[in-house]
Order: C-alpha cells, then sequence, then structure tokens
C-alpha cells in the first residue's frame, strides 16, 4: 500500500509540474512527462489499477485520443519515409498517450482536477508576467512597446504557442469570474487576470490566429453566460472586456503592426495549395506516418516554393499521412472532447466546449495538435474535462 501510495503521490507532482511548466519550460515538461508516464505505468500494478484503467480507455475521450495515436502506429507499416521522419512524428503526437493517466489519476485523486488546472493557470499567470515585465523595460527605455515578429513578446514560448494558452487562460478566468460566487478579494484578482489576458490579446499577441480564435471562443462565452448563468452577468463580462479593449485600440501604434501584413500569408497559401492535390491521390489512408516532408519537397522541387515539413494545418497534416480515416479520427477527438465533458472539475463542460472550439479553429491554420505546447495544453485539459465513466464516477 505504502510504494501504491506513493506512486500516486509521484503521479500527482509531476502532473502538476507539467501542467506549470506548459507555459514555461518544454525541457522541464518533457521531463515531467516522462516521469508522470512512468509513474501512470507503475500504478496499473503496484496500485491493481488495470479494471478502472481498462474503463478509462473505452470511455470515449481516451479512446477517440488512442484511436488516432494507434492509427499513426499503423502509419509506419506503409510509410515511404525514413526511420527517423516516422519516429518523429510518433514522438510529437505522444501527448495524446497522457490523457488517459491523468484520467486515472483524476479517479484515484480527485483533487487532482483542481491542483492540475490551477497549475495549468499558474504557469500562464507566470508566462504573462514575464511578457509584460520585458515589455515595460522597453517602454521605459523608450523603445518601440510591440515586438513585430513576436519571439521576445512570448518570452519563454514561440509566439502561436503563447496566444494560444493566453486564450484558454482569458477564457477560463472570464468563466469562473462570472460564474463563481466569491469574497470581493478574489473576484478583484480574476478580473485583474482578465485585464492582464485582454491586453495581451489585444496589443501583444502577435499571433494573428490566436487573436481571431480568442474573439470566437469568448463569443462562445458570451452566449454560455447569456443563457446558462444571467443577462446581468454577461452584460458585466461585455463591459468589462470593452472597458479593458477601447483604451488600447484607440492609441496610436498599441494595436498588434503584424495586421498590417496580409491576412494569409502566401507562404501558408503555397501550403495549401500543394498540398491538396498530395490528398486527393491517395484520400483513404494517405501515404503513412511522417511523409509529409518528402513528398511535400518533391511537389514543390524546381519552384520557388519554400520546403515545409508541415503544411500548417492540421486537418491537411493528418490528411496526407492518414487519409480520411485518420482525418475522421482526428475530428472524433475533437467533437467527444466537447460533448463527452463532464467532469468534477468547476466549469468543465463550458471549458470543454471552448478548448475544442479553440483547437478546431487554430488547427485551421496551425498544425496544433502536433506542435507540443498546443497539442500538450489540449491533451492535458481534455484529461481534466472529460467525464469518467460511471461507474468510476459513483466511486470518485
Amino acid at each position: 500500500m505504502k510504494l501504491a501510495q506513493k506512486t500516486q503521490d509521484l503521479m500527482l507532482f509531476s502532473a502538476v509540474g507539467f501542467g506549470v511548466s506548459l507555459a514555461l519550460s518544454i525541457a522541464a515538461a518533457n521531463i515531467f512527462y516522462g516521469v508522470f508516464m512512468l509513474a501512470g505505468i507503475v500504478s496499473i500494478w503496484t496500485c491493481n489499477s488495470w479494471p478502472a484503467f481498462k474503463q478509462i480507455i473505452l470511455s470515449p475521450v481516451a479512446l477517440a485520443a488512442l484511436i488516432l495515436y494507434g492509427l499513426l502506429i499503423l502509419g509506419m507499416t506503409y510509410s515511404p519515409a525514413e526511420l527517423a521522419d516516422y519516429t518523429d512524428k510518433l514522438r510529437q503526437y505522444k501527448k495524446c498517450l497522457m490523457l488517459p493517466f491523468l484520467m486515472l489519476l483524476c479517479h484515484y485523486r480527485p483533487q487532482a482536477y483542481k491542483w492540475c488546472m490551477g497549475a495549468f493557470m499558474t504557469g500562464v499567470f507566470l508566462h504573462l508576467l514575464l511578457i509584460y515585465g520585458y515589455n515595460l523595460e522597453i517602454f521605459l527605455y523608450g523603445a518601440p512597446f510591440i515586438i513585430e515578429e513576436g519571439g521576445e513578446a512570448a518570452v519563454t514560448l514561440n509566439y502561436i504557442a503563447a496566444g494560444f494558452e493566453v486564450g484558454l487562460f482569458l477564457f477560463i478566468v472570464s468563466l469562473y469570474a462570472v460564474e463563481n460566487k466569491l469574497e470581493p478579494w478574489k473576484k478583484a484578482c480574476l478580473w485583474g487576470g482578465v485585464l492582464l489576458g485582454v491586453f495581451y490579446m489585444v496589443d501583444l499577441a502577435a499571433s494573428r490566429s490566436a487573436q481571431v480564435t480568442v474573439v470566437c471562443i469568448m463569443f462562445f462565452l458570451l452566449m454560455y453566460v447569456f443563457y446558462c448563468v444571467s443577462v446581468r452577468k454577461g452584460l458585466m463580462l461585455i463591459a468589462a472586456i470593452l472597458l479593458f479593449s477601447i483604451p488600447v485600440l484607440t492609441i496610436e501604434g498599441m494595436f498588434n503592426v503584424r495586421w498590417n501584413k496580409a491576412v494569409v500569408s502566401s507562404a501558408r497559401a503555397d501550403f495549401y495549395v500543394n498540398t491538396l492535390p498530395l490528398v486527393a491521390k491517395q484520400p483513404v489512408l494517405g501515404y503513412g506516418t511522417g511523409s509529409y516532408s518528402m513528398l511535400f519537397e518533391k511537389q514543390v522541387e524546381g519552384t520557388d516554393i519554400a520546403a515545409t515539413h508541415n503544411p500548417h494545418n492540421e486537418y491537411l497534416n493528418i490528411s496526407i499521412q492518414l487519409g480520411v480515416v485518420g482525418l475522421l479520427a482526428l475530428l472524433w477527438f475533437f467533437f467527444t472532447t466537447a460533448f463527452c465533458s463532464g467532469s468534477a472539475l468547476p466549469g468543465s463542460k463550458c471549458i470543454a466546449w471552448g478548448l475544442a472550439l479553440q483547437m478546431v479553429l487554430f488547427c485551421l491554420f496551425n498544425s496544433s495538435l502536433m506542435d507540443f505546447y498546443e497539442g500538450a495544453v489540449f491533451c492535458y485539459l481534455a484529461a481534466l474535462c472529460a467525464k469518467l465513466p460511471d461507474s468510476l464516477s459513483k466511486k470518485t
């Protein structure tokens, strides 16, 4: 029993560490991921967890994640790519494997719901403080406040991942600010978080896809608050967002300068146009895991189009490797995340809907499930929001 207890403690510690590091350090996140997975595998034997784990992997969200990863393994058998290419793709999608183990942890340790969500939110908050500290120094010394390409504005993340995570942070903090009855100081802290998130998304976020996506998920949140909470709180949220946004939008030079460029870059358009014919040639099962780089390089050979390792669109990225079968598995993963939620985490259903909506939209412009930060955050929060099987929920 002591070994079982220690194993679960290690799972909880590493899951919390993983959540915090998602916004701060890819190296730390990988270490915590490895420790968590090792502890999870050991716990199946030491805690006699196999019966519960078997029910979890057959639950809709976990099963969808494992089917997608299983198809990637199957895709290795007919891929023309070299060993390094398809093993690299398996490594990039490995976060799907974490999902059922995190659900298992939440079954045995219900406090993991709040601890892990708190860890993720704390990590993003610390990242925001780093962003503002860095930019305040630039501002005080008279340098331009906006960093055009977003590398420095993201500090510890690339600018796309930063926009993805801060967008979710804004969504979740706004939900808790209007939905829960809290002490005044806690309310003030939440609205302070909303202020930080709004200002970042309006002014500092260098990812245009993040800015467009956050508008969509915040609109969804407003509809949720109006219809499921109260009209008064919905109006309060609208007033707060406008109050925080309008001053930034009206000050000359403050709004992010990346919108001066084309909405869809010519490079992305080239990727899409040249990838679609490849998908059409082998639509059912695709060309196999890790095949995209080689195929695209041959497709654009002799042209001025730059080669790329992914098409910057997750749907095309999966379709060319796994065909329509893989695309349906990906969509099923997103669908189950939204519709099979309802865990012990406060607001889990609304969070799951916002998470799924943001991922669906982000994947139109980026290979977000493949990318480490966005994909890891999605799987992490999807596990926290996923509904446990009824037989386990009663015991939890």
